[in-house]
């Protein structure tokens, strides 16, 4: 994720008609937690220049508070989906949202847990959701269609 990928995806948006807004690019929460000044600096470049990025897998604690990563410019988690079905976690996701931080579900495989996303008003979700595949990128385009909306 260096300088020469933020190039080539600036060329992307001069080549083609996609606008930078419309692009989500997925982050592990590895790489905040054990990742080098140098990787922090390349996602602060990438959120600077226009480029959302999606925190995977976060679950926010001391060590990676919500505050830390809205100081990087990350504005969008997916939450770690073995804390979903608690107490604790919707209201860790109530939390995040009133901070202004977009929650996105993931593995969403059961009805169970499609409701229970929903129930927390999680921007949109992701899995096989009872049986039916679920394309990730049609899942995107939707999500960005209901912000512009």
């Amino acid at each position: 994720m260096g300088f020469k990928k933020l190039q080539k995806f600036n060329q992307l948006f001069i080549d083609q008609p996609i606008q930078k807004d419309q692009l989500m690019l997925t982050v592990p929460e590895e790489v905040l937690r054990k990742g080098t000044k140098t990787h922090l600096e390349i996602l602060t470049r990438y959120t600077r220049n226009g480029i959302a990025l999606v925190l995977d897998d976060y679950y926010p604690d001391e060590e990676l508070p919500a505050e830390r990563i809205l100081e990087l410019g990350i504005s969008r988690v997916r939450i770690a989906s073995e804390k979903y079905m608690t107490r604790e976690c919707e209201d860790v996701i109530s939390d995040l949202r009133k901070k202004g931080i977009t929650v996105i579900g993931k593995n969403a495989d059961s009805p169970e847990t499609l409701s229970w996303l929903n129930s927390c008003s999680v921007f949109c979700s992701s899995g096989t959701m009872t049986g039916i595949p679920v394309n990730e990128d049609e899942m995107i385009l939707d999500s960005l269609a209901r912000e512009q909306a």
